[in-house]
């Protein structure tokens, strides 16, 4: 019950979701406040873990978001958690490691689709490559940046990756491609 209102709140691909069915990886551990139940957090404990107990869920009740702090220090404290990993759309978790955490190391950013913009290249012709099936960025007939995505969960969501001609950086030709994309 837990996990699927954490997973309804996300509303996104949550990246490590596929540990709890990973026998042994994680240890969830459930949150009570006045003796009743408040919410839950979970720890990474085996497969590239293995040696370390790293936060990487935690949901809070609405109602009890005012000890979300509270709540989270014990987590901490109960686990002996020795590091916070986030995905960085998941909210509660990112402010509860900028509070508690020390020596941040980002490995990627996990992005929201819900503005929609609008760049545009001039004389640019984005299009499939054949046989890879890469996406390419042709301004004036010549290639100035390949990208695509790999899509290593449930789909609709994936990883973007894009390489932008290092001469021809900082010229919007990489935020066009993840626009379109």
């Amino acid at each position: 019950m837990w996990r699927d209102l954490y997973r309804q709140e996300m509303n996104c691909q949550i990246v490590l979701d596929s540990a709890h069915s990973r026998g042994g990886w994680t240890q969830p551990y459930l949150f009570e406040v006045g003796g009743q139940p408040a919410g839950y957090g979970c720890i990474l404990i085996g497969g590239p873990w293995t040696g370390t107990r790293t936060v990487f869920e935690f949901y809070v009740m609405p109602k009890h978001r005012s000890r979300a702090f509270d709540l989270f220090g014990t987590l901490l404290g109960a686990a002996e958690a020795t590091a916070i990993e986030v995905q960085s759309n998941d909210i509660l978790l990112s402010v509860m490691l900028h509070a508690w955490a020390k020596d941040i190391r980002c490995g990627s950013i996990v992005f929201a689709d819900k503005l929609t913009t609008a760049h545009s290249v001039d004389d640019g012709l984005f299009h499939r490559q054949e046989p890879d099936g890469e996406w390419v960025l042709e301004v004036e007939g010549t290639v100035v940046a390949r990208s695509g995505i790999l899509f290593h969960y449930n789909r609709p969501y994936g990883d973007i990756y894009m390489e932008v001609q290092e001469p021809l950086r900082l010229r919007g030709y990489g935020s066009f491609l993840a626009q379109e994309l």
